[in-house]
């Protein structure tokens, strides 16, 4: 279930509530939640929303109504990840921390590519818009997710040695793993490093997007 709680900016108190189907496409659900608050009389709002709303469709969506969103993302895009790489090298330099927090955090300026469709054409139309990405990384969280990760390798390296292989984890051995097998030695799995440096680059990141001007302490208490 999704639930819409809207909340006053200035009172910080809630008024008003919705359940909203799952079983409907984002867009749609984002559309008539948008609809009907605008018939409350409430067309200037800011959305906040977990990633399982976040999709390009739904964004274009926003730009379109033009509505301030804020919205988690995953760390697994391809534009999210070659952003962080342009700041990875300082990211975790002292004057980016907060103590409160006990976090890092930047914060990029970047562009998204708005697909505006024109019904009346046939056609759409490609524009960019000015959006912003709130970088965290969480120290702790990045152990606990390395730990996590080498046991998970330590699983798998046991699991071609022992000839008992799953064969859901076949795309696993093939990343993290050369393989070599022969009659006397029988099988001996090697660790593809450059691949399991790549999956641990990342661990500890969490990221929020938005298209309003905000810090990114504002944006991670929103």
């Amino acid at each position: 279930m999704n639930l819409a709680l809207v909340f006053g900016q200035e009172s910080n108190l809630p008024f008003y509530y919705r359940k909203l189907a799952c079983n409907i496409p984002d867009t749609k659900t984002i559309q008539n939640l948008l609809e009907d608050l605008d018939i409350l009389g409430h067309s200037k709002i800011k959305l906040v929303m977990d990633r399982g709303f976040y999709s390009k469709d739904n964004i274009d969506c926003l730009f379109q109504n033009h509505v301030k969103f804020l919205v988690s993302a995953k760390m697994s895009l391809k534009y999210i990840r070659n952003e962080l790489d342009e700041i990875y090298d300082t990211f975790r330099s002292f004057e980016h921390y907060l103590e409160d927090h006990e976090l890092y955090c930047q914060t990029v300026r970047t562009t998204w590519n708005y697909t505006r469709k024109r019904p009346y054409k046939g056609d759409a139309v490609e524009e960019s818009r000015r959006m912003y990405i709130h970088y965290y990384y969480n120290i702790d969280q990045a152990a606990e997710d390395e730990k996590a990760f080498d046991r998970q390798l330590i699983t798998l390296k046991q699991e071609l040695e022992s000839g008992k292989r799953v064969p859901e984890h076949e795309k696993l051995y093939e990343k993290y793993f050369i393989v070599k097998s022969t009659p006397k030695r029988g099988t001996k799995p090697t660790v593809r490093e450059e691949s399991v440096n790549d999956a641990k680059r990342y661990y500890g990141f969490f990221v929020l997007i938005t298209n309003e001007t905000m810090d990114a302490v504002t944006a991670l208490e929103l």
